[in-house]
C-alpha cells in the first residue's frame, strides 16, 4: 500500500498487492489489484493468471477458466529451444 501511495502507476505494488490479498482470502480486492496491474502492464504473467485464479475462487468458472486459457496461451517459453513461442509463432530471442 505504502509503495502504490508514493508511485501510483507502479504495476508490481499492484500485482504484490493482489497476491497478498488473495492468499488471505480476500479475492474480490485482490482481484482488483490484479487488474490494476494490467491497467499499466497488460503483459504481466502473474498478474494474467492471478486474475484468473481470484475469478475462479470467487465461484465464477467460466470467467476464470477463460482468462487463465488465454493467460497461458499468450506466452510459453521453451527453456531447450531458447525461443519464445507467442500464440503459435516462433520469435527469436538475442
Amino acid at each position: 500500500s505504502q509503495a502504490i501511495k508514493l508511485k501510483p502507476d507502479y504495476a508490481d505494488a499492484f500485482y504484490n498487492l493482489g497476491i497478498a490479498l488473495c492468499a488471505q482470502g480476500n479475492y474480490h480486492e485482490g482481484l482488483g489489484n490484479y487488474e490494476k496491474c494490467l491497467e499499466f502492464n497488460p503483459g504481466k504473467l502473474g498478474a494474467m493468471i492471478g486474475r484468473a485464479e481470484a475469478l475462479i475462487s470467487q465461484g465464477k468458472l467460466r470467467e476464470g477458466l477463460v482468462a487463465k486459457q488465454r493467460a497461458t496461451g499468450v506466452f510459453r517459453f521453451d527453456l531447450e529451444a531458447g525461443v519464445t513461442l507467442r500464440m503459435g509463432e516462433e520469435i527469436e530471442t538475442a
